[in-house]
C-alpha cells in the first residue's frame, strides 16, 4: 500500500507517520511538504513540495498512491487562513485524488458538532453546527471529502506529547478561574494521539474492506473534566483548588465560552464503529505516558 500523508509535521500526522512507519502492509509514504528540507523524525521518505493553499503546486501529488491520509489542519481564529487551508485546501487534494482515483481519509473533529450536551452520540445522530472558524472550515473540508466518496474520522479531546490545545488550555482554564465550573461534571469524550493514529491507519489500509464513511474517534469510556484535569495534575505535580464556581459567575466573563462549556457541559460520542471496523480499540480513561507528561511539563513551564 502507498500512502500519502499530509500534516506529518503536526501533533496527529507525526503520530499517524509513525504509525504508518511499522505497518508491514505500508510499502511507501509520500510526504507533503512546504519546505524543501522538513524536519520529519525518521523520515528518508518521498517529499512532495507543495503548499494546501496553492491549487497548482499539488498538481501530480496523489500520482502512484493507493490512499491518501489528509491530517494537516489550521485550528487558529483567522478566517481567512482557516477556509484557505480547511476548506480550500481540502477541496484542491481531493481534486488530485479525483483525477487519480486515490481513495481519502480526512482527518476531522468532533468539535463540528458545536455546543453540547452530547451524550456517546454516535455516527449520523448529530447535525453539524460549529461555532470557531477553524471548525466551521473543517466541517465544509469533510463535505469535499465525502462528496468525492472519501471518509471522515471526527476525532474527540486528543492528548499526548505534541498537544496544544486540549490539556494545556484546560489546565490553564482551571488555574485562572482558581476552580470548577459547575462543578467539573461534564463528561467528555478523549482519546490519545497514538490510538488516533492507530485508527486512522488502520481505516485507510482497509478503505475498500469498509462500507460507512463517518466515525468517530473516541475512548471508549468519557470522564468528567475534574478528572480527567484532577488526573493531569496530580501526574505533573500541579495543585489544583477544590472549589466550585457557579456557571453565572461574573468573574468568567473574560474566559471563552466554548473554553468553560467544557467544565460543565457533556460532549460525548461513541467510538464503537471506528473500533470494531478498523480492529483497533482505543484505550480506556486518560493514560499519561513519560512521553507526555515530559511535552506537558514543558508547555508549562514556556
Amino acid at each position: 500500500m502507498r500512502v500519502l500523508l499530509t500534516g506529518a509535521t503536526g501533533f496527529v500526522g507525526a503520530a499517524v507517520h509513525e504509525r504508518l512507519r511499522l505497518m508491514p502492509e505500508v510499502s511507501s509514504i509520500r510526504l507533503l511538504v512546504r519546505e524543501d528540507r522538513p524536519a520529519v523524525a525518521g523520515s528518508a521518505g518521498d517529499y512532495f513540495r507543495g503548499d494546501l493553499t496553492d491549487e497548482p503546486s499539488l498538481a501530480g501529488i496523489t500520482a502512484g498512491m493507493d490512499v491518501v491520509v489528509h491530517a494537516a489542519s489550521y485550528v487558529g481564529a483567522d478566517e481567512v487562513v482557516a477556509t484557505a487551508v480547511n476548506d480550500f485546501g481540502t477541496a484542491a487534494l481531493v481534486g488530485e485524488c479525483q483525477r487519480t482515483a486515490t481513495r481519502i481519509v480526512d482527518v476531522s473533529t468532533t468539535a463540528i458538532y458545536g455546543p453540547g450536551p452530547h451524550r456517546l452520540s454516535r455516527e449520523g445522530e448529530l447535525a453539524a453546527h460549529p461555532v470557531s472558524v477553524a471548525s466551521a472550515s473543517r466541517s465544509a473540508g469533510e463535505s469535499r471529502t465525502l462528496g468525492a466518496g472519501g471518509k471522515v474520522v471526527r476525532a474527540a479531546l486528543t492528548y499526548g506529547a505534541g498537544d496544544r490545545w486540549f490539556v494545556p488550555l484546560a489546565l490553564a482554564g482551571v488555574r485562572t478561574s482558581r476552580g470548577w465550573v459547575g462543578g467539573g461534571g461534564a463528561r467528555l469524550s478523549t482519546i490519545h494521539v497514538s490510538s488516533l493514529a492507530a485508527q486512522v491507519a488502520a481505516l485507510a489500509l482497509r478503505f475498500d474492506e469498509i462500507e460507512e464513511s463517518v466515525f468517530h474517534a473516541a475512548d471508549p469510556a468519557p470522564a468528567t473534566f475534574r478528572e480527567i484535569m484532577t488526573h493531569v495534575g496530580d501526574a505533573l505535580g500541579v495543585a489544583l483548588s477544590d472549589r466550585d464556581i457557579p456557571v453565572d459567575d461574573p468573574l468568567l466573563a473574560h474566559l471563552p465560552p466554548q473554553l468553560l462549556q467544557r467544565a460543565y457541559v457533556d460532549h460525548s460520542y461513541s467510538g464503537e464503529l471506528l473500533s470494531a471496523r478498523t480492529g483497533v480499540q482505543a484505550q480506556g480513561g486518560v493514560r499519561l505516558t513519560q512521553a507526555d507528561l515530559d511535552w506537558y511539563a514543558t508547555t508549562l513551564q514556556a
